[in-house]
């Protein structure tokens, strides 16, 4: 493999900013809605993290609980649907909530098969 005189050059400079901490220069990405929500969600979701870890939850676990206490009495699949993850997936976190005692589940008095949070 080669590498170019420009690709070592655009090296060597990019080390030198890291070492000065000259920010990088984003070129198009700057102007970018996608590049720039993507930076957003990131920081939020470290912010997130750093909120929930206390409690010993997930972000996903933060969230169903939180839907679970303002909709209570509604099915798992429609709390699933809800927040985009598949039942089976559901179905294990419920369980380990349930173990630590922040949720509880019972069955529907319409459908003995189905069960309500």
């Amino acid at each position: 493999m080669t590498v170019s005189k420009s690709a070592l050059a655009e090296g060597a400079s990019r080390k030198e900013a890291e070492a000065t901490g000259e920010a990088l220069q984003l070129g198009e990405l700057s102007e970018l809605l996608g590049y720039s929500l993507k930076r957003a969600q990131l920081k939020i979701f470290e912010d997130v993290l750093r909120c929930v870890a206390p409690l010993q939850l997930t972000p996903e676990q933060f969230s169903v609980l939180l839907l679970i206490e303002k909709n209570p009495g509604r099915n798992q699949p429609e709390i699933a649907s809800t927040l985009g993850v598949l039942c089976p997936n559901f179905v294990a976190m419920l369980d380990e909530l349930e173990s630590r005692d922040l949720c509880t589940r019972m069955r529907s008095t319409n459908d003995r098969r189905a069960r309500m949070c």
